[in-house]
């Protein structure tokens, strides 16, 4: 499986190829990945697909605020403070980062090896507004 594939959302896939693809759902041609078998381009139009967003997932509006619940020292606090902030998000934002906080949570699941609070971190740098 692609997700215990160590530096999956680290490592360059071919940008060539990921922009090929981002190409290709921008003309709505239906699953262009179907075929794609290299868990790096994968990974790379993901990440080209969250960075050419008009508006964050976690919105201008909003970013302040999410900055803020960082700076709360109690985890229980901060995580309230969170969850506080989540129904403010656009519906599409809280689909589109509910999924993409399940497959980082499944993939610093996947990867046994590397289970410890740097990978987490690391992953969690990668995709930190």
């Amino acid at each position: 499986r692609a997700l215990n594939v160590e530096g999956l959302f680290r490592a360059r896939g071919n940008m060539s190829r990921i922009h090929a693809i981002k190409q290709k759902y921008d003309k709505g041609e239906a699953n262009p990945l179907s075929n794609c078998r290299d868990p790096f381009v994968v990974a790379g139009v993901l990440k080209l697909y969250l960075v050419s967003l008009p508006e964050p997932l976690l919105t201008h509006r909003l970013y302040e605020d999410f900055i803020a619940t960082q700076r709360i020292q109690n985890s229980t606090r901060r995580t309230q403070a969170l969850k506080d902030l989540l129904p403010h998000l656009p519906a599409e934002s809280w689909l589109v980062l509910r999924a993409v906080l399940q497959l980082l949570c499944q993939v610093a699941h996947a990867q046994p090896s590397q289970h410890s609070s740097n990978h987490r971190e690391s992953l969690a740098a990668l995709f930190s507004p």
